[in-house]
């Protein structure tokens, strides 16, 4: 028995170091296992067979573009030499003569990008809203894009072999709240801008003896032609040589319009052509008829002799942003020159004195030197001339 109990306890003590975990010396390092072959690559599959083809989806092109369509319309155009390569680059350069292809300014300006920017331009044209909803930083000048397009009035244009469809001819909303004006033809297009901006009521609200001139740029703005041509736009309520507010339009605006007088054998310069004067009367190089030009320019000289004179009190806005007179303060002059130009002085002046000022403008703005429309421009500034005399 005791044999068998010193056997046992010799067992526990060679068997108890692995319990409590002592560890022999590291052996040396078995041999280095072998590196396995590549596996083969799989055979490449087969490519599926092609899906059947889907309907022709240029059926719906073809029925305007089919070959046979397409070749009529490019010999109609032919024909119509609308995009020979010399014709068109001749009317580009005839369209950078007229002015509107020039750098524009003020894009930004929601109430100037309508008009000062290709992409303002169509704007307006499409939603009718001026000002609009915001400007555009990067506006770019007026294009042949600008007035042409394969739409009108945002509808599908009707293209024939003599014109090239214009963007925009349907009647034109007037900024000043005039009636529509509708010449029924092409005309309407330069409507949109060469209109005034604004009326002798914008500044006057026909209150107190005096009118207070709160804009260096006071008056129609640069766009009088249209108005002028239908004997609008002027201050009627001077009235004592003519009452301008019954002479209406001139032969210009009821037998003639915009194209006739403005792109005579399609020159895009826009500039007039004495050709389109000759079929009613003689005209000089100038445009002069019976020497009323003349006359005109003398009579705007001599009115701009009185507005220069003309004196009235300084104005400028309170705290609150509302225009005051300040008080023992004097302003020679409702207008004044400036680099060979003459522009409007900001003050308070007598009513007639500016009534006086805002025909001589309105027939400025025009810039046809009376030849929209003579009886009309020449009622204004005898009126406005009889104030001083």
């Amino acid at each position: 028995m005791k044999k068998m109990f010193l056997i046992l306890f010799v067992m526990m003590l060679v068997i108890l170091p692995a319990f409590i975990g002592c560890e022999g010396p590291e052996g040396p390092a078995g041999p280095a296992g072998s590196t396995g072959n590549d596996g083969q690559d799989g055979e490449d599959g087969q490519d599926g067979q092609d899906g059947e083809d889907g309907a022709d989806g240029a059926l719906f092109c073809l029925t305007c573009h089919e070959p046979s369509i397409m070749n009529q319309k490019e010999a109609e155009f032919a024909e119509a030499g609308h995009h020979e390569p010399s014709i068109m680059n001749q009317k580009e350069a005839e369209f950078a003569e007229a002015g509107h292809f020039d750098a524009y300014t003020r894009t930004t300006s929601t109430s100037c990008a309508p008009c000062h920017s290709h992409e303002g331009f169509i704007e307006y044209g499409l939603t009718g809203q001026t000002p609009l909803g915001a400007g555009f930083e990067h506006g770019s000048s007026m294009t042949c894009g600008t007035c042409h397009s394969h739409k009108n009035n945002g509808s599908g244009a009707v293209f024939d072999a003599d014109e090239i469809p214009i963007r925009f001819n349907d009647p034109v909303v007037m900024l000043t709240g005039i009636d529509n004006m509708d010449f029924g033809n092409n005309s309407n297009l330069c409507v949109r801008c060469h209109q005034p901006r604004r009326a002798w009521t914008t500044y006057d609200d026909e209150t107190g003896d005096s009118v207070m001139v709160t804009s260096s740029h006071a008056g129609p703005h640069h766009g009088a032609q249209v108005t002028a041509l239908m004997g609008l736009g002027g201050d009627h309520r001077l009235n004592s040589e003519s009452d301008a507010s019954v002479l209406g339009p001139s032969a210009h605006g009821t037998d003639s319009d915009c194209i006739k007088c403005h792109l005579v054998d399609n020159v895009h310069t826009f500039k007039p052509a004495s050709a389109a004067c000759v079929a009613c009367h003689e005209v000089s190089d100038d445009f002069d008829h019976n020497d009323k030009r003349v006359l005109i320019a003398e009579k705007m000289a001599t009115l701009a002799e009185y507005l220069l004179a003309v004196e009235g009190q300084g104005i400028e806005r309170d705290t609150a942003g509302v225009w005051q007179v300040i008080p023992d303060s004097l302003v020679h002059g409702i207008l004044h020159e400036e680099e060979g130009e003459l522009h409007p002085n900001l003050g308070q002046f007598e009513r007639d004195h500016y009534s006086a000022f805002w025909n001589y403008m309105t027939v400025l703005e025009d810039q046809s030197g009376g030849v929209h429309n003579p009886p009309y421009i020449e009622a204004l500034l005898d009126n406005a001339i009889a104030v001083f005399e």
